[in-house]
């Protein structure tokens, strides 16, 4: 941290900030997810899930994870299209999004141990 500026984040700091919010991002996601596999009408959890990809979006693109950043656009897409049509989309959608979800959450942990 800067002395001078006790408020400011030094990048290890928020680094260690942005993956705790990601993985609480992706938490919120499978949790979502699940619950629209159940109940695909679930309009409460669509809109859990878009928030999360869009917020895990947004973090990805401020830290500059270009691909994260991507890869949260994608899943935000494909919920989208979940939301315009529930009744077509979600159990179309629904194995293709855990899928990506799982890629995202196995990305992000080797981003985490170094790896790009």
């Amino acid at each position: 941290m800067d002395p001078s500026n006790p408020d400011a984040l030094d990048a290890a700091e928020l680094r260690e900030l942005y993956f705790s919010e990601a993985h609480n991002q992706l938490e919120h996601l499978s949790a979502a997810l699940h619950r629209l596999e159940r109940a695909h009408a679930d309009r409460e959890s669509l809109a859990e899930a878009l928030r999360a990809a869009h917020t895990l979006k947004g973090m990805s693109a401020i830290i500059g994870y270009d691909a994260m950043t991507a890869a949260a656009h994608v899943l935000e897409e494909l919920l989208q299209r979940v939301r315009e049509r529930p009744s077509e989309e979600a159990a179309s959608n629904l194995a293709l999004l855990l899928d990506l979800l799982e890629h995202i959450s196995q990305a992000l942990a080797q981003i985490q141990a170094g790896d790009t």
